[in-house]
């Protein structure tokens, strides 16, 4: 009766009575602290966990913190279990069982906004790092999104220039994303996913090219001077890439016959604010692409780094890094997270990779982020944190 246990709960932190028998009904606490001239500290309540993700090995472990304006109130604080009601034992949760858990805090009768917690299963580890306890000199890369669609004339000027591009640069600099989207109209690999991506860099032509979700970046200009493209793709990733690079990422990636698992770690150099997110891309996808260019002698119905998903449709920067997103010079953070084969669309789990997309923001600009950092991993395969010496 989980509605009756937490009416009964938020009664109590009002002050009312309930009354009933409820076989499940936990003896929770509402918190605070009785100590005589204790001056109560001010501000707002807050729940603050170590990290949004879990490994559900029974093992891994998050951990709660309650602080009052800037007081540690944990000590004097009941947490709780949005789902069961049940008040934790102690300040930290692990499970077995994968699946989303909510919890709140309270204080002398107030309670916190609640916090969720990803517990993921089949969780892959991350390769050693060479240099644990190094925080800077970290490898960048430069994410090129291209937007496109099968049903779109002039599309294969931007294909046949990605070709060329990573044919002349294999240094690994730059990680391409298809995004299909319905300029003029859909393709079959558009999803709710590259939708999101298009809305989100508000892309009204295709193709279009821009480079680490920065809007401001977006070049609608491409020609069937395939040459003088991949002269400008090259300008724009040195551009990119000559940027301060504030966090290195390290990546593991398994599967089974229904899920790509996904385990990431992230050590910051530059304090910020700071989201992740995880990219599903396919290769090898046959489809037959409009060409009104003129241009021959490539594939063009034959679609590579195809974006089939990604781990958060509702905000493509992706999930708070740390316990708010908030991170200093020094830290770490980690993250988990799975695909369904099947929702995704994926047609060859062997053919997949994910990218692992940390974003970040401008003080000027709190809302709008932008790519901080990136690396591309193989399902089946690691990647390590890359420092450049």
């Amino acid at each position: 009766m989980k509605i009756f246990k937490l009416f009964c709960l938020f009664a109590l932190l009002g002050g009312a009575a309930c009354t009933g028998n409820d076989d499940d009904t936990p003896t929770g606490s509402t918190g605070g602290t009785d100590k005589p001239g204790t001056e109560e500290p001010s501000g707002a309540l807050t729940l603050n966990v170590t990290s949004r993700f879990l490994a559900a090995d029974g093992k891994d472990a998050v951990v709660f913190t309650v602080t009052k304006g800037d007081s540690d109130v944990t000590a004097d604080a009941a947490i709780f279990d949005m789902d069961t009601s049940a008040e934790l034992s102690a300040p930290s949760f692990s499970t077995t069982n994968p699946g989303t858990y909510k919890f709140f805090a309270s204080y002398n009768k107030e309670i916190s906004e609640i916090v969720t917690v990803s517990a993921v299963s089949g969780v892959p580890d991350l390769p050693v790092d060479p240099n644990p306890d190094r925080y800077d000199g970290f490898r960048r890369h430069v994410l090129i999104t291209q937007f496109t669609s099968c049903e779109c004339t002039y599309c294969p000027n931007a294909i046949a220039s990605l070709i060329d591009y990573f044919k002349a640069n294999t240094s690994g600099d730059a990680i391409h994303a298809g995004v299909h989207v319905a300029i003029p109209s859909a393709d079959n690999m558009v999803n709710l996913s590259s939708l999101a991506i298009k809305n989100m860099m508000v892309i009204t032509t295709a193709p279009t090219l821009a480079y680490d979700l920065d809007k401001e970046t977006r070049n609608k200009s491409l020609t069937s001077n395939i040459a003088a493209n991949v002269k400008d793709i090259e300008k724009a990733v040195a551009k990119r890439l000559a940027l301060d690079t504030p966090c290195g990422i390290s990546a593991a990636v398994t599967a089974t016959t229904t899920q790509i698992q996904i385990n990431a770690g992230v050590k910051v150099s530059v304090d910020g604010d700071y989201r992740i997110s995880a990219w599903l891309l396919e290769d090898g996808i046959k489809e037959t692409q409009i060409n009104g260019t003129g241009i021959s002698g490539y594939d063009f119905n034959t679609h590579n780094n195809v974006v089939r998903a990604i781990s958060n449709v509702g905000y493509v920067p992706g999930d708070p890094l740390g316990a708010d997103g908030s991170l200093t010079k020094g830290e770490s953070a980690r993250f988990f997270a799975t695909f369904d084969i099947t929702q995704a669309k994926v047609a060859n789990a062997a053919n997949c990779k994910v990218l692992i997309v940390v974003t970040t923001h401008d003080a000027a600009s709190p809302t709008v982020y932008y790519v901080a950092n990136l690396i591309s991993c193989p399902v089946g395969g690691v990647v390590g944190y890359e420092y450049l010496n």
